[in-house]
């Protein structure tokens, strides 16, 4: 029976591992972006600032949200909730490399949202070098139109199930251990 059961650990921990190794085409980054947000009602704007590591950033998109975005199980091409499908136009098809200004105006048009007063937003980023793609899924900055307020992330599910797979491994050996 014990070792039975050490081998179903076993198996738990391989195939998390494996989904560690697995959890998406598009890669994720691993340092943080230092994504932030400043807003000025009186301009009517709101300044997003970053420094994209990992990739030499040729330009970004951005992607606004009126709900806190879940990317559990999600690529950032994703129509429902990725960044680059949801992407903000870009004036000019301007590169914003460390920084874009988002104006008060018409969702849908280049480098504006429709800023509501007092409502909370959240802002995610993906950056290209030209031909390859880099996002940050944990990296998700919430905001108050009306103040400015300091990044706020979502969990990474690789973290998770590193973490999981961590517990199971160390639960296998300590029953084969104490056999």
């Amino acid at each position: 029976m014990k070792k039975f059961l050490v081998a179903v650990l076993v198996v738990a921990m391989v195939s998390m591992m494996g989904l560690v190794a697995f959890a998406g085409q598009y890669p994720t980054a691993t340092e943080s972006w230092n994504l932030k947000a400043a807003v000025d009602v009186e301009a009517g704007t709101v300044t997003f600032t970053y420094e994209v590591k990992g990739i030499s950033v040729a330009w970004t998109e951005m992607a606004i949200y009126e709900s806190k975005p879940d990317f559990t199980g999600k690529e950032m091409t994703d129509a429902e909730v990725g960044p680059y499908a949801k992407a903000i136009g870009r004036t000019n098809n301007a590169t914003y490399p460390t920084e874009r200004v988002i104006k008060k105006g018409t969702t849908g048009n280049a480098d504006e949202w429709s800023f509501e007063e007092g409502k909370t937003y959240y802002a995610t980023i993906c950056a290209c070098d030209g031909g390859n793609w880099l996002w940050a899924p944990d990296q998700v900055v919430s905001f108050t139109y009306g103040g400015s307020d300091d990044p706020t992330t979502t969990a990474d599910v690789s973290t998770i199930a590193f973490a999981v797979a961590s517990v199971l491994g160390c639960g296998a050996l300590a029953v084969r251990k104490k056999r």
